[in-house]
């Protein structure tokens, strides 16, 4: 039924189920998985900017504030580079281990513009991902980037893992 999953990676509990849902359903119908974790690091260069006037003035002479926005802006890249890094990782090497052909990708982008964009340029069939992430509020609705991918969405979306005990393989899903 499915070829190619997608699933979304946040670091959150939810994610990681959805992670494991994504597992079950590419071992059942031999898919193959593309994991993703989309990262913001361009709204921290923005904000950076933003806040520069509330600086001390030892820091607002052109040079001092260049040197600021290149350290800022490699801890930045560097930071979410490694952060989806250690997102995918771990799901990797539980896809491998298992036979599934998987491939990881980190992009900079808004999060549900990333997820619908590596669901169009890889031709997934089905994307997985947690109902909320890092943003929830905890008030019992999917979480943005959720919603804007379930209603932009061209392919199934799977997901809404709200509960899921480790080893167990019980969740509840949408």
């Amino acid at each position: 039924m499915y070829d190619h999953i997608l699933v979304a990676l946040d670091g959150s509990e939810p994610s990681r189920c959805s992670g494991q849902v994504a597992i079950t359903l590419a071992s059942g119908f031999g898919a193959r998985v593309t994991v993703c974790h989309v990262y913001g690091s361009d709204i921290h260069r923005h904000r950076f900017v933003e806040m520069e006037p509330g600086l001390p003035s030892k820091y607002q002479d052109r040079e001092t504030l260049s040197d600021l926005r290149t350290a800022h802006e490699k801890l930045m890249d560097d930071g979410f580079r490694a952060l989806s890094t250690g997102y995918v990782e771990d799901f990797v090497a539980s896809c491998r281990s298992a036979g599934i052909e998987t491939e990881s990708v980190a992009i900079e982008d808004r999060s549900y513009v990333g997820i619908l964009h590596m669901a169009k340029t890889n031709r997934a069939d089905l994307i997985v991902l947690g109902v909320d992430g890092l943003g929830t509020v905890g008030n019992g609705m999917l979480g943005g980037t959720t919603s804007r991918v379930l209603n932009a969405s061209s392919c199934d979306l799977k997901g809404g893992v709200k509960v899921c005990r480790r080893g167990s393989g019980a969740s509840n899903r949408l």
